[in-house]
């Protein structure tokens, strides 16, 4: 009995588009839509070549919020930096190379990049 192969998330990178004027943003993949955010909630496309796409996409942006936490949390807790992002002492500032990458993931999801 062959056991079912794991069906995973949409891979990325996820962009985000506002849609115009309305009050509504876009998930997309090069181009093509994944999702839908809009003040009801989030609806997530079909891919019609891959059904069970759906799902895992549908649990990975469930699980975003607390993946922010986690990765709030560990970039809080850097030893290199103690949390800052920057290495204390260095003229001018220079980015932790311990946690630069999850402070880049937290500013995108807070979109602010």
């Amino acid at each position: 009995m062959m056991a079912k192969e794991r069906v995973t998330h949409t891979p990325g990178p996820w962009r985000t588009h506002k849609h115009g004027p309305n009050p509504w943003w876009l998930v997309q993949v090069d181009g093509r839509e994944v999702a839908e955010v809009d003040h009801g909630g989030v609806a997530v496309w079909n891919d019609p070549k891959h059904p069970d796409v759906v799902a895992a996409n549908a649990h990975l942006i469930a699980a975003a919020p607390d993946l922010l936490a986690l990765a709030r949390k560990c970039a809080s807790e850097c030893a290199e930096c103690a949390g800052t992002g920057i290495i204390i002492g260095t003229l001018p500032s220079e980015p932790c190379p311990d946690c630069t990458d999850i402070w880049a993931v937290i500013r995108r999801a807070e979109g602010r990049s």
